[in-house]
C-alpha cells in the first residue's frame, strides 16, 4: 500500500475525531466538571470521547455502523449529558467566548463527518451511473439574481442584528437561535429564487401550490406558537 492512502486515513480520522473532541471539551466536559454537575452527566460526557473515537476507527472498515456510533451516539451522549446537568447550562452562567468556540467545533464536526469520494475513486465509472448528455451551462446569471441574493443576505443580517436587542438573558438565546435560523433559511430561499431566474416555469395548478406551500406554513405556524408560549411563560 502507498503512503499517500495511509496518510489520508490518519487525516480522515484526525478530521472527525478533533472537531469533535473540541467541541465536547468545550461544550460538555467543562459544564460536566462543575460541582453541582450530576454524576450520571459525568458518566454521559466521560462515554461520550469513546464512542467517537471508536466510530471514527470502525467508520474505515464498516461505514454505517462507525457513523452510528461516532455521529449518533456520541451526540446522543452529549445530549444527555446536557439534559441531565441543566443547571450548568443556564445562560446567566455561560462563558460566551468559550460557547461560540464550541459551537464552532460542532460546525466542523458536522463537516469532518461528511462523505468523502474513496481513493482512485471514478464516479463516472460506477455500474449505477445512468448515461446521458452533459449538463450545459445555463451561461450567466441575470440581474435580478443579484438583487435577490443580495436582499436575501441584508435581511439575514439585519435579522441577526436585532436578535442582540433583545436584553433579557434567557429570551436572548432563544431570539439568537430563531434569528440564526430564520437567517438560513431566508438566505437559502433567496439562493434557489436567484437560481431560478431566467429558467423555463411550468404552470402549477391549485393544488400543487398549497402542497408547496405547506412546510413552510406549517413551520410558520410552529414558530408563531412557540413565540405565544414563551411570551404568556416570561
Amino acid at each position: 500500500m502507498s503512503a499517500a492512502p495511509d496518510a489520508g486515513v490518519v487525516l480522515l480520522v484526525l478530521a472527525r475525531v478533533f472537531p469533535g473532541a473540541y467541541a465536547w471539551l468545550a461544550t460538555v466536559a467543562v459544564p460536566a466538571l462543575e460541582r453541582d454537575a450530576s454524576p450520571w452527566a459525568r458518566v454521559a460526557a466521560g462515554l461520550a470521547p469513546l464512542a467517537l473515537i471508536s466510530g471514527a476507527v470502525l467508520a474505515l472498515w464498516f461505514p454505517r455502523r462507525g457513523r452510528m456510533l461516532g455521529v449518533v451516539a456520541f451526540v446522543g451522549l452529549c445530549a444527555t449529558s446536557w439534559l441531565l446537568n441543566r443547571a450548568a447550562l443556564d445562560p446567566s452562567r455561560l462563558d460566551a467566548v468559550r460557547a461560540a468556540l464550541g459551537g464552532v467545533g460542532w460546525l466542523f464536526f458536522a463537516l469532518g463527518w461528511g462523505m468523502l469520494r474513496g481513493w482512485g475513486h471514478d464516479p463516472e465509472s460506477d455500474p449505477n451511473v445512468i448515461p446521458g448528455s452533459g449538463l450545459r451551462s445555463r451561461g450567466r446569471l441575470p440581474v435580478t439574481s443579484w438583487v435577490t441574493v443580495v436582499v436575501a443576505v441584508a435581511g439575514a443580517l439585519s435579522l441577526s442584528g436585532l436578535s442582540w436587542t433583545v436584553l433579557r438573558s434567557g429570551h436572548a438565546l432563544f431570539a439568537h437561535a430563531v434569528a440564526l435560523g430564520c437567517s438560513l433559511g431566508l438566505v437559502a430561499t433567496g439562493a434557489n429564487i436567484a437560481l431560478h431566474h431566467g429558467a423555463p416555469r411550468r404552470p402549477l395548478d391549485a393544488a400543487h401550490r398549497v402542497e408547496q406551500a405547506t412546510l413552510p406554513l406549517t413551520a410558520l405556524a410552529l414558530a408563531l406558537a412557540i413565540g405565544l408560549v414563551w411570551l404568556v411563560i416570561g
